[in-house]
């Protein structure tokens, strides 16, 4: 979807000390929910995160009081494929608590 570029941000923060990475995304649009959106990783972003090929990485949102959303994509997919993200609501964020299986 190309508008969801001007309302969708996302980032990744990574702590090597703790190994704890977590994955922010916001629609930041008044009005329109946005479905079917994949979110790649940077080819900087995988590198930090130092994951074996053969593992996936996957993450609860940490907002969501009931039905936490999730993600998980392979390790190898990160860059060419990327997540696929569940529905955003206007004006709604996920924080996602990844980890590699």
């Amino acid at each position: 979807n190309r508008e969801s570029g001007r309302w969708l941000y996302s980032f990744l923060r990574y702590d090597p000390v703790a190994r704890q990475s977590v994955l922010v995304v916001a629609n930041l649009h008044p009005g329109k929910t946005f479905s079917g959106v994949k979110l790649k990783l940077s080819t900087e972003s995988v590198a930090a995160l130092t994951l074996p090929i053969d593992t996936t990485l996957s993450g609860t949102d940490l907002l969501a009081s009931a039905q936490p959303a999730s993600i998980s994509c392979p390790a190898k997919d990160l860059i060419s494929t990327g997540f696929s993200l569940p529905d955003l609501p206007p004006l709604s964020a996920f924080y996602f608590d990844l980890s590699a299986r």
